[in-house]
């Protein structure tokens, strides 16, 4: 039975830790790194542990001596045993050249309590009366992973060791170990990103109805290299129309002959390069979730459950205006403002690429068809605001004469703005720089750069 067991425990490597502690400044240190004084099951050695950081923090030695005035001061010297226990401690080791393994063994009977009320605070939660079994889930794994992630706070660093840290990044790059980045595989996009899209962020598509902004997305991802681990959650594309323009983006095959051929028969030279490349996507570590999925709570569970069965890179979230929440039923604002916090705080706590397609609001008759959505025109602007970390506007400019062409305007929290035109390969559906066949960089127009920058000062 559940209640006959004591929770987990080891007394002797908590005294094993302490003990080290009154023994050696390094085994200070180390125990500082690896613990925090809600690590230890018994509460006096947790107020003695705290104490011994108080002390070391204050540069003052710790010794039976120090350590008896400082739990005498905070009234907590008989609470602890009094002197006869630190000396105790003091004697409970020979040595402190075991103070690593005494902390892992520590860390982990804690984790295990962790992990036991984490599970009792799910098994109360599911018996009331108006339990909500996704809520439960969602915030079940969310505890779950901040345990995963959870370290002890390192403090400030010194600039030196900040230092080696750049060095050595620098040095990873040259050996192309460099920071992870999702490039587009458009130059101009990518110069300005510099490389691509980072990791644990929120990225932000926007722009009006029928510009462009899935086909971004599914760019974007399918110029990924092969096992690269990819979630779309659509809630307007069905799975065989995506998987269509993402032979296309990808292949080169022809989207009219991508979307005729599950209609009808397509003479035989139309469909070459179809089966290599139904092959290549069928082995992609790549999942698309139904459109009948709406609900944040889902979405991100079901995010939360691809990552943890089978790891997870890149997730894109299509259309958030047909995302919903039950916390905000009759707020549009607050139910967008809330959706928007959710998936910055999920890109954030798993390290997860997001990216965001959001449609702007319906445009104003009297703007001139070359004027640029803002980012006020995107729904929960103030939100995406503080949560994105990189904003792009996608707008469609055509004509008779000149074809389609496309402006991107990006935002950046932290990197340049920019804009950026484009043309469109009909056949690919592949956005590209206007010259040398939309492949060459493109050189950025002069003066328009700060022309749109949310996160100015």
């Amino acid at each position: 039975m559940e209640g006959s067991h004591a929770p987990p425990q080891h007394l002797e490597a908590e005294q094993s830790v302490l003990g080290a502690m009154m023994l050696d400044h390094d085994a200070v240190l180390e125990a500082r790194s690896r613990l925090r004084g809600t690590d230890f099951y018994r509460t006096i050695h947790s107020m003695i542990f705290v104490a011994m950081c108080e002390l070391d923090a204050r540069n003052e030695p710790i010794d039976l001596i120090t350590l008896t005035t400082k739990l005498g001061q905070a009234g907590h010297l008989e609470d602890c045993g009094g002197p006869s226990y630190l000396t105790t401690l003091a004697g409970s080791v020979p040595t402190s050249a075991n103070i690593t393994r005494y902390c892992e063994i520590v860390k982990d009977r804690a984790t295990l309590r962790a992990i036991i009320a984490l599970c009792r605070k799910a098994h109360a939660a599911a018996y009331e009366d108006d339990a909500d079994p996704l809520v439960i889930q969602r915030e079940t794994l969310r505890e779950l992973e901040e345990q995963l992630t959870e370290g002890g706070d390192p403090g400030a660093d010194p600039i030196k060791s900040v230092v080696f840290e750049w060095n050595d990044l620098r040095l990873r790059a040259k050996e192309g170990k460099g920071q992870v980045r999702y490039a587009s595989g458009i130059d101009s996009l990518d110069t300005i990103l510099d490389g691509g899209l980072r990791p644990s962020g929120l990225h932000v598509i926007g722009g009006w109805p029928k510009t462009g902004k899935t086909t971004l997305g599914m760019q974007i991802v399918a110029h990924q290299p092969r096992g690269t681990r990819v979630a779309i959650s659509s809630l307007e594309q069905p799975g065989v129309e995506l998987l269509s323009m993402l032979m296309a983006l990808r292949s080169g095959l022809d989207i009219r002959d991508l979307r005729s051929v599950i209609t009808r028969p397509l003479p035989a030279e139309r469909e070459q390069g179809f089966e290599q490349a139904l092959e290549e996507w069928a082995d992609e570590p790549w999942w698309i979730g139904g459109n009948s999925k709406r609900d944040i709570d889902v979405l991100i569970t079901e995010a939360q459950r691809i990552k943890s069965r089978h790891g997870l890179d890149i997730w894109v979230v299509d259309h958030c205006q047909e995302i919903t929440t039950r916390l905000f039923r009759n707020n549009a604002v607050d139910q967008v403002k809330y959706i928007i916090h959710e998936l910055g705080g999920f890109a954030r706590q798993t390290g997860l690429c997001i990216i965001l397609m959001s449609q702007c609001r319906k445009r104003d008759s009297q703007r001139s068809a070359e004027a640029m959505p803002t980012l006020q025109d995107l729904e929960g602007s103030g939100a995406i605001s503080q949560e994105a970390v990189t904003i792009m506007l996608l707008h469609r400019m055509e004509s008779l004469l000149e074809g389609t062409r496309l402006r991107l305007a990006v935002a950046q929290r932290n990197g340049t703005p920019g804009i950026m035109e484009w043309g469109q390969d009909t056949q690919t559906l592949r956005f590209g720089d206007l010259d040398r066949g939309h492949t060459a960089p493109l050189a950025l127009p002069t003066g328009r750069q700060a022309a749109f920058d949310p996160f100015a000062d």
